[in-house]
Parts: C-alpha cells; structure tokens; sequence
C-alpha cells in the first residue's frame, strides 16, 4: 500500500509564536531542538504557507488525504549534556537573537505535567479531526525517559508519535512510538581508504583494525561499566577509566586518541551511564566499528520496521559483562563484516547530522504505515 503523501507543519503555541517578543521571551529552547528545527522546516515537505491560527479559523484548507507531520514549537527535548557535553541549562541552550535561558529549567512541559496542555490542543485541533492521518511528534529527551510524559498521562492517541531517547519498551506505545537516537557528541570522521575497507570486508583484518574491543571512558557507580574495565588485556582489548587512560598516553604505553582507538576497533562498547541512552552507542557507528550495547530495556532509534538492529548491534546483558570477549570471537568475519557494512549504512542515512534523523523518522513513519 503506498503511503499517504505527506507535508510538514509547525504549531505556533511556542517560540513560533506570531508574538515574536513572547516567543523569544517565555519560551526557551536548547540546541538540539533548534538543530532538530532547522532540518524540520529545510526539510522538501515542509510547508511555510502553513498557519496553525490560520488553519483553526478556517483560513488554511485542510487537505484530508495528505499525511501532516507536525512539530510542536514548545521544547520538549533537551537533554543536559548536549552538545557541550556539561550537564548546565546555560551552556546548551539556543541564546540567539536574545532567546531567553532560565535557572528553573528549560523545558517548561516538565513544570506544566509533561505538554498535556499543548498535546491536548493539537489532538483535538481541526486538522487531526479531519485528516485522521495527521502524526504529532513529541520529542523527549530527557535522559531518564517518558516517566512523566503524555503516556503516563492516559493519552493513548496513535496520532501522537513519542520518539524517546532513554525509554524502555514499557514505556512507550508500540504501534506508534519509537527511540530516538543519541547525537554523537564526539562523532568520527573516516577516510575515503576507510570507507572502502567497511564496504570491501577489509575492516576484518588486524592489520586495518587491530582491536577487537575497545571502550575509554568514567566509572559510572553501579553500572555495566566496573565489570568492563576488568576486559582490558592491553593488547587486542582497551577498556580503561580515562584518567587511566590518559595516564597511559602521557607514558607513551597508548598511542590512541579516541577517534584513532574507535577506527582501528572491530567492536565499540556502548554501556548505558546514568540513563539507558549512551552518546558512545552513535560515536562507536560513526567509527565504522560495531556497537556493543549494554543497558537492559533499552528501546534502540527508529522503528523496527525501518532498522533491524539485530543485524548491527550486540546486546549483552548488564550482568553478563564478563562473558563479552567470548561472545565477540564466536562472530565470524564474515558476519562481522554484514554487521559492521549495515551499522555503518544505518548511521550514515539516519543517524550522521539531524537531517539524517530527521529522515529516520518520517522513514519509520512510513514503514509503520505501509
């Protein structure tokens, strides 16, 4: 069945509000929204014609077969640590053109029980009466999860479409909810030889990737991460507490940067930090290598009718850390080869710049559809 055609819509409850100084004045907004934003409205289908007060006065048609897809202009998705990777409202939020930033927290759907209000609206708003194919997105970011969004709210809508970045399958609606993928803070640049190693089976080999598993990065209290540190061989396994690491490398006993360690590793470990998400889980794809995720529940981007990712990423239980090097020497290189070919082109066609999630996202709507 071919899906409806689609166009792309922006409320104007929010910072898009016709009130230009109320919209800057009152409602914040971080930078990942705004990233997320400015591939919305450069995306083909968006429609700057389109007015929300105008559609609710009748002004604008409603075209009952086309597919809206529309963005609610109120943050929801901040996520402290991105892009400046310090947990502080000030350093990741958008303060262009005098945007305001406040101490209380900048996503005021947490003060106002999760956007129920501006939801509401929307869903009972002409255009999801009539065009009953209509989508709202309602991006969360927040690390610990849609504990207090809409759908512990009971409202079960499946034209409201939750993309959560740190959600269990609990959490979320199945037939129209999905994860959102981590942004890679750190993202890795290969060269063109590298590229052509992933797509040749050349990436297999020890002299092109030497690692088998690497992961640098803090101890994290009770999770996976204590039980990977113990991996570290030395030799073909790196997973090493950064100031450790950082040790190691003023000695001259590790040569790697990051991004180095990540492009010569055949598998990346992605462990779950304070939430379920990990910014590494992207980074690791960005480096070619393959993600080796531990964080129990973890709901993985996309839709599952979009990305199989049981065809990239390993997943091993929290409590199964120490049977990793093990698991790993089992993959053969030919299936590793298949992996690591799928990760890389998942993360190239929807993962690499907001434009590529954005894309993942209307892509997984269309695969839910069809």
């Amino acid at each position: 069945m071919e899906p409806p055609k689609r166009k792309l819509v922006l409320t104007d409850l929010g910072w898009n509000n016709p009130n230009k100084a109320k919209g800057l004045s009152e409602f914040p907004r971080s930078l990942r929204t705004r990233a997320i934003l400015q591939a919305f409205i450069d995306h083909p289908d968006f429609d700057p014609q389109f007015h929300w007060r105008g559609m609710l006065e009748g002004k604008i048609p409603i075209d009952i077969s086309l597919h809206y897809v529309v963005l609610l202009d109120i943050e929801t998705c901040f996520e402290s640590n991105y892009p400046n990777n310090v947990a502080n409202f000030h350093a990741n939020a958008d303060t262009r053109m005098g945007r305001v930033v406040n101490d209380k927290g900048i996503n005021p759907c947490y003060r106002m029980g999760g956007c129920r209000k501006y939801i509401q609206h929307v869903l009972e708003s002409p255009l999801f009466q009539q065009a009953n194919k209509s989508t709202l997105l309602y991006l969360l970011c927040g690390g610990n999860g849609p504990e207090h969004t809409i759908r512990k709210q009971k409202i079960a809508s499946n034209q409201l479409s939750v993309l959560a970045l740190s959600a269990g399958p609990d959490m979320l609606h199945a037939d129209s909810d999905m994860g959102l993928p981590p942004p890679p803070i750190h993202p890795v640049t290969l060269s063109h030889q590298q590229h052509q190693e992933i797509m040749s089976c050349g990436s297999e080999s020890d002299d092109n990737r030497p690692y088998l598993f690497s992961f640098v990065g803090r101890h994290r209290g009770s999770s996976p991460r204590s039980e990977l540190f113990k991996l570290h061989n030395g030799n073909d396994v790196i997973s090493i507490q950064t100031p450790n690491y950082l040790e190691a490398k003023q000695k001259g006993e590790i040569n790697e940067t990051y991004p180095s360690l990540l492009k010569k590793s055949k598998f990346g470990a992605a462990p779950r930090g304070d939430n379920r998400f990990s910014y590494r889980f992207t980074e690791v794809l960005s480096a070619g290598a393959i993600p080796v995720i531990y964080s129990d529940g973890w709901v993985l981007p996309f839709r599952k009718e979009l990305v199989d990712w049981s065809k990239c990423a390993i997943v091993i239980p929290e409590d199964q850390v120490s049977q990793t090097i093990g698991i790993l020497k089992d993959i053969t290189e030919k299936q590793r080869c298949r992996r690591r070919q799928y990760c890389f082109g998942i993360y190239n066609k929807y993962m690499a710049s907001p434009g590529a999630t954005l894309a993942g996202i209307l892509d997984s709507l269309e695969a839910a559809q069809t």
